[in-house]
């Protein structure tokens, strides 16, 4: 699972709704939530923000899979329709091996790059 923290805020002058959408590619293998100060906030629903608010908001991604990942997810804001801000993560994760079954200890390099992977936002 990789973590994205971020701050979700509403820029304009009044109390708005602000609505988050999720995008990307790769929904079979990587799954993304949001958590907004802590609490899961599905795609679509509205999140309530005073003037010039800001709040915690984390994206978590989680893969469904052991094979190797070259996923993007997006996440944009929105209020009244209108495109606020947005970020792009880009996962990229070689495939985990087979459980290593040798009596011998897997050299160091080895473990870090199985469980390794990119995250980069954008």
């Amino acid at each position: 699972m990789w973590q994205v923290p971020f701050r979700l805020g509403n820029p304009e002058n009044e109390r708005r709704p602000v609505v988050l959408e999720l995008g990307g590619n790769n929904a079979k293998e990587v799954e993304a939530i949001v958590l907004v100060n802590g609490r899961l906030l599905p795609a679509g629903r509205p999140i309530w923000l005073d003037a010039k608010e800001e709040v915690e908001a984390r994206l978590l991604l989680h893969a469904f899979t052991d094979q190797a990942i070259e996923a993007v997810k997006t996440i944009e804001a929105y209020i009244a329709g209108r495109f606020i801000d947005g970020i792009q993560v880009e996962v990229h994760r070689p495939a985990y091996s087979a459980r290593h079954t040798s009596s011998q200890p897997e050299p160091a390099g080895m473990t870090y790059e199985r469980e390794s992977a990119a995250v980069v936002a954008r």
